[in-house]
């Protein structure tokens, strides 16, 4: 960033107009860039599906993170009425607003067909045809940023009693945009593809390293006893694995905490499929009361006994010594080093570990939580040597901090992407 782009951001900051740009109602931007109602970029599409050209396999959904897509490929299903005639026709490049509120954007989402295909949405949706004074994929990234939709849609868009939004499509165009001219619309929404065009290519390298992964768990951990192969100079020979109880190669570790009214914990959770362990908001002794928690240790294998199912397992370590857990947290550590505890993680993501934590913990918060723990210390797996055991836990781990770099990777470009929305849709740094 050079030095006047520095300078010109501080000024901003500062509430000072730098030189070439100017005070407007959302904010200062260059003096080139107009300040109008979308209507002067956007018209009203009428085009409905009455001659049913479009059937239901061509209905279109809105997603705030997605965009414009094919429901059937987005849902797996179709969700359409009896009849889709009454239905909106979406050219490519056709912008939809859509009076759904999300989280993050309570008034609807606005979003461009950038598909390249032609489809139908409900009549619940607002279609607009750009003018050819308005660089279509602008407009997508313009109401990409929250600020930019929320600041537009809430001065126009009435909630009503059922959250619904009390707006006409005539309407829905009134708000107050500030866009740069054509020229340097283009050139924003090169720039912001090019990015985009990163990002996806990172998520399908993301995509393709779970594949693998996915396919090395199944050979590795599968029961098919295949010739004994090599695994970082350890022999894999499935005909020896045993089958073993759980009980036999782990136990349950009792470490209750004796509750100081007057100290502070922090507390661990589990998320599902494996991702590992999250960190809640510290308590104090006060807010536990008399409630049944207990100390974590290092390399011990936890479960959320309740939401076993959904494979909430994980491997505590030595960040997490001195945390504590509670009572739905089971926690086991290895009999005699006979299991290797990452080993155990990775078999519980399978279908055969998620077949025995679904049968020991089906759900539901009022379950009995010590039946479901005698139930899973009961069941029985195949099971093999350590050495096996810590090859496959080698390679497997190997393969998840691979994707873990590259999902590290993926959060950087994303917020260079944010960086560089905050920079040019701003005009703080222009493309002329």
């Amino acid at each position: 960033m050079t030095p006047e782009i520095e300078k010109r951001i501080k000024a901003v900051q500062a509430g000072r107009v730098p030189a070439g740009y100017k005070r407007t109602k959302v904010g200062i931007v260059p003096k080139e860039w107009d300040e109008l109602k979308l209507s002067h970029y956007l018209s009203v599409s009428k085009e409905k599906n009455t001659e049913l050209k479009y059937s239901k396999e061509d209905v279109f959904s809105i997603s705030g993170e997605l965009g414009i897509v094919n429901q059937i490929e987005l849902l797996g299903r179709s969700y359409a009425g009896v009849s889709v005639a009454p239905y909106g026709v979406v050219k490519p490049n056709d912008v939809v607003y859509t009076k759904s509120p999300l989280k993050a954007n309570p008034y609807g989402i606005i979003k461009t067909n950038k598909t390249g295909k032609t489809g139908i949405v409900s009549t619940l949706y607002a279609i607009f045809n750009c003018k050819n004074n308005v660089n279509p994929i602008f407009v997508q990234y313009y109401f990409e940023s929250d600020k930019n939709l929320n600041d537009y849609l809430h001065p126009i868009v009435n909630i009503g009693a059922k959250h619904d939004m009390k707006i006409s499509d005539e309407n829905s165009l009134s708000g107050i945009v500030i866009f740069p001219p054509l020229s340097e619309q283009k050139k924003i929404a090169e720039i912001l593809a090019t990015q985009d065009r990163v990002i996806e290519l990172k998520e399908k390298l993301i995509a393709e390293k779970q594949c693998q992964k996915k396919y090395l768990m199944s050979v590795l951990l599968g029961d098919d006893f295949k010739k004994p192969f090599k695994l970082n100079g350890v022999t894999i020979d499935k005909k020896k694995w045993e089958i073993t109880k759980i009980n036999s190669v782990i136990k349950k570790v009792d470490n209750p905490v004796v509750v100081n009214k007057e100290n502070q914990y922090t507390q661990i959770g589990i998320y599902s499929h494996g991702k590992g362990l999250f960190y809640k908001e510290p308590v104090t002794g006060k807010e536990l009361g008399n409630k049944s928690v207990f100390w974590i240790e290092p390399n011990c294998f936890i479960l959320n006994i309740v939401f076993a199912w959904e494979q909430a397992v994980a491997k505590t370590t030595e960040k997490e010594k001195g945390f504590i857990a509670s009572h739905r947290f089971p926690m086991f550590k290895p009999i005699d080093n006979l299991i290797d505890v990452d080993y155990a993680v990775y078999y519980f993501l399978t279908k055969k570990g998620t077949y025995i934590l679904d049968a020991a913990s089906p759900g539901g918060a009022g379950r009995n939580r010590t039946l479901g723990q005698d139930r899973f210390l009961e069941s029985k797996i195949l099971l093999p040597s350590l050495p096996e055991q810590e090859a496959i836990a080698k390679v497997l781990s190997a393969a998840d901090e691979e994707i873990s770099l590259l999902q590290k990777d993926l959060e950087q470009e994303k917020l260079k992407k944010k960086s560089l929305m905050q920079l040019l849709l701003t005009g703080l740094v222009r493309v002329q």
